[in-house]
């Protein structure tokens, strides 16, 4: 399933496209919808400004707090927007209070003079001052807080891309060691696993026995991971596991070094691959070669004792020889002195033709059947 899960075809990729889409779609309307709550949010807090003193009230730099939260969820155009919409708002309610299209709510913990008929909201100064100042905040703000956003986000999906990167380089491990039957572990310099690849816990299940025989092996005094973690040599070792019920079975473990950036060596990888059957295939090789050479000795033995040509010649009335070159005609007669059959053109052919037989060739008709019958006799 894992396998078939990294197979990216055409419609894979065009339904992750979809579900992408889909899912920047609903940002999107995530956004508009902040946006549309913290403008509305703004507007009524404007409102309960004015009607707790306007410009006056010591609380009227509140809206840059919304615009805080909005550089913050919203996208930088929205974040200005709202700046810029609150900033003149605040100003507009500012200035209708100042030319009195708008009633002014006194606050009695502002000072209004000593016959408490002075207001600063009625003062032009003071109104297009606090105004700019309150904008200019409001901007600043947007500004700031957007672009900090901007680059959270930029480093969240830096970090999003990078562990994607190595969720796919882990899966390519895996199918590629699945793929060549080898398992991998990575170990620390206190001998505890950081890396186990999925062939190794198949093979060494955790908790189970051959998990334990093979960390024995491995934190045993002199083993193959501590001389690696030691000199930062390459060590080969074979583990042997008996399961109960089961044939033996061969491991071939090759440890290597693994070194940090300041070339230290801190880590150890071991790659484990099944040669159970490579041993076995090796055990029957040996064993093969062990009875050629018993059965050459024995030749060799059989040969001083009493000559085989002796014995076929004093034994044996016929001989047979595969044909390989006419070479083998005239070993074997130097060999032991027979009579060969040939086929009977060969009587006819020039110079040969007597030599053969003058040999005491026996020729037969290859074409007529009753001349088996003739060589039989003459063989007899």
């Amino acid at each position: 399933p894992r396998r078939e899960r990294q197979l990216r075809t055409p419609r894979y990729d065009a339904m992750e496209a979809h579900f992408d889409a889909g899912g920047e779609a609903g940002r999107t309307m995530m956004r508009s919808t902040a946006a549309l709550q913290l403008n509305l949010d703004l507007g009524f807090l404007v409102v309960l400004l004015h009607l707790s003193g306007g410009i006056e009230s010591p609380l009227y730099l509140l809206p840059v707090f919304n615009v805080l939260l909005g550089g913050i969820v919203l996208t930088r155009r929205q974040c200005f927007f709202m700046a810029w919409v609150g900033g003149l708002v605040c100003g507009g309610a500012a200035c209708a209070e100042w030319a009195r299209f708008i009633p002014h709510f006194t606050l009695a913990i502002v000072p209004h003079g000593e016959s408490g008929d002075v207001h600063e909201a009625y003062a032009v100064t003071y109104t297009t001052a606090r105004s700019a100042l309150q904008l200019g905040m409001m901007l600043l703000t947007a500004h700031f807080v957007s672009r900090l956003a901007e680059q959270s986000r930029a480093h969240e999906r830096g970090l999003a891309g990078a562990a994607e990167e190595a969720r796919t380089g882990r899966e390519l491990l895996e199918q590629a060691l699945e793929n060549t039957g080898v398992g991998l572990r990575v170990l620390d310099g206190s001998l505890q696993p950081s890396f186990v690849s999925e062939q190794w816990r198949r093979w060494f299940p955790v908790g189970a026995g051959e998990e334990g025989v093979a960390l024995s092996q491995a934190s045993a005094p002199g083993s193959s991971l501590r001389r690696t973690l030691e000199d930062s040599s390459v060590q080969r070792s074979e583990l042997e596991l008996a399961a109960p019920g089961a044939a033996v079975r061969t491991f071939a473990i090759t440890t290597a070094p693994l070194h940090d950036p300041s070339g230290r060596n801190d880590r150890a990888v071991e790659l484990v691959q099944d040669v159970t059957a490579e041993k076995e295939s090796q055990r029957r090789l040996l064993k093969a070669s062990q009875l050629a050479a018993v059965g050459e000795v024995a030749g060799k033995l059989a040969h001083e004792i009493n000559n085989p040509t002796a014995i076929i010649s004093a034994k044996g009335r016929l001989l047979l020889s595969n044909h390989i070159s006419w070479i083998d005609i005239f070993s074997i007669n130097a060999a032991m002195p027979c009579r060969f059959v040939a086929k009977a053109e060969i009587v006819r052919w020039p110079i040969i033709g007597g030599m053969v037989a003058h040999s005491g060739t026996l020729f037969i008709e290859r074409g007529k059947r009753r001349a088996v019958a003739t060589v039989n006799e003459a063989v007899q």
